[in-house]
């Protein structure tokens, strides 16, 4: 591996060798071949124009998505929301955000803005701000509509978007939400606390849930559980947190245990 063999890096080149900016064919080398090169330079152009168009576009709706008064209002925030940069969309969100959607006679428009709510609020290439402002507005007009979308959210990379989605569940209380926020409550111990704090909302709807999903086999999520069932538990988790007792960090969790069952007794017994 001493360099000094013909062909190795440093050596001299033989002539008519195929370097860098040849255009001999096989060349290997990039802008070796002009019918490709002149391809890419088509598609980059047209790109460039396309591009160019959005945002003369985007120029063009500026006014009139700004002017309540004007018959294309709507029509024209719902295209900025589409094709606009993130400060547009923002600008677009903010409107909708003090808009009635009820005013909105066309029910087709109403379909649309919802659907590009949507996609700004899942976009994981827009903006976290203006996804997290998007959000908020699509809840506003869609109302229990957008509970599938914010069960989607939980799964986001993003945490504070996922937050977001969480307390949109809460304040919503659709049972739809139940199963997706007790698999986070069991599976993401950064938002557990605030999965817990949803699922007390449900109360006893989601009981069921929590005992089938939160496993016993992990000291910090059986903690959690074990408080969570306190507070929402019926008669039909006695049993289950009184074999608890068999776990090998028992110890760990007696007092939690003990208050739960003390809690659901109280209950149990005050609705006597």
């Amino acid at each position: 591996m001493s360099g000094s063999g013909r062909g190795s890096y440093g050596s001299s080149r033989p002539r008519g060798s195929n370097g860098p900016g040849s255009t001999r064919p096989g060349s290997g080398y990039p802008g070796s071949n002009p019918a490709t090169n002149g391809a890419a330079n088509v598609v980059d152009q047209a790109e460039l124009q396309r591009q160019a168009q959005v945002r003369q576009r985007a120029s063009e709706l500026a006014g009139p998505a700004a002017d309540a008064a004007h018959p294309e209002y709507y029509r024209a925030n719902l295209e900025l929301l589409q094709i606009g940069n993130n400060a547009q969309k923002s600008e677009v969100l903010r409107r909708l955000a003090d808009a009635d959607p009820s005013e909105i006679d066309d029910s087709n428009l109403r379909k649309e803005l919802a659907r590009a709510l949507r996609n700004v609020a899942e976009d994981t290439q827009v903006g976290l701000t203006t996804r997290r402002e998007a959000i908020p507005v699509l809840v506003e007009w869609t109302s229990k509509h957008s509970v599938p979308i914010l069960i989607g959210l939980l799964k986001d990379e993003q945490r504070f978007i996922q937050m977001d989605a969480l307390d949109h569940l809460t304040n919503l209380e659709d049972a739809r939400a139940i199963e997706p926020v007790t698999e986070l409550f069991v599976n993401n111990a950064i938002l557990r606390d605030k999965a817990g704090d949803c699922l007390r909302r449900f109360g006893t709807a989601a009981e069921d849930k929590v005992l089938e999903m939160a496993s016993p086999i992990d000291l910090m999520i059986t903690r959690a559980a074990v408080q969570l069932l306190g507070d929402i538990g019926t008669d039909k988790s006695l049993e289950p947190l009184g074999q608890l007792r068999k776990l090998r960090f028992y110890k760990l969790v007696k007092k939690d245990i003990n208050e739960a069952v003390a809690k659901i007794r109280r209950r149990s017994n005050a609705a006597k």
